[in-house]
C-alpha cells in the first residue's frame, strides 16, 4: 500500500497502490506504446482518466468503471481528425453522442453498442 512502480511485461506501472492493487491516481506506459493516466479502483480502471491507443492512434478521455469506458468521455481520432463525445456502456458508445466526421457532417443522436441507433440528426 502506498505509492510506488511495478514493472511488468505488459508495461510499468507508477502510481497509489492499496492492499497489492493499483488504486488511486497511477499511470501505466505499456510496452506497445499505448498509456493510461488516470485513477483506478482496487486495481481496475475507475473514475476519471485518459487512454492513448497507439494501433487507433486515439486519446480517450472521460470516465471510466471496472477497466471500461463508462459514462461520459471524448475520442478524438488524430489520423483522421475525427471526435466523438458521447456516453458510454461497457467500453462502447451508447446512449446520446455527437460524432464529428473527417468530411465535416456531424451526427447527433443516439448510439447502442457502437452503432448508430434511434433517433439522430
Amino acid at each position: 500500500s502506498g505509492r510506488g512502480m511495478e514493472t511488468s511485461q505488459t508495461g510499468t506501472y507508477d502510481g497509489g497502490f492499496l492492499d497489492n492493487r493499483k488504486h488511486g491516481y497511477g499511470e501505466i506506459s505499456y510496452t506497445n506504446h499505448d498509456y493510461y493516466k488516470g485513477y483506478f479502483r482496487l486495481g481496475c480502471k475507475s473514475g476519471v482518466g485518459s487512454y492513448y491507443s497507439k494501433a487507433e492512434n486515439s486519446l480517450y478521455k472521460g470516465d471510466w468503471q471496472s477497466d471500461l469506458k463508462n459514462g461520459h468521455g471524448t475520442i478524438v481520432y488524430h489520423s483522421t481528425s475525427e471526435k466523438c463525445t458521447a456516453q458510454f456502456l461497457d467500453g462502447k458508445i451508447s446512449g446520446y453522442g455527437t460524432f464529428e466526421y473527417s468530411n465535416g457532417h456531424t451526427y447527433q443522436g443516439t448510439f447502442s453498442d457502437g452503432l448508430k441507433s434511434g433517433y439522430g440528426v
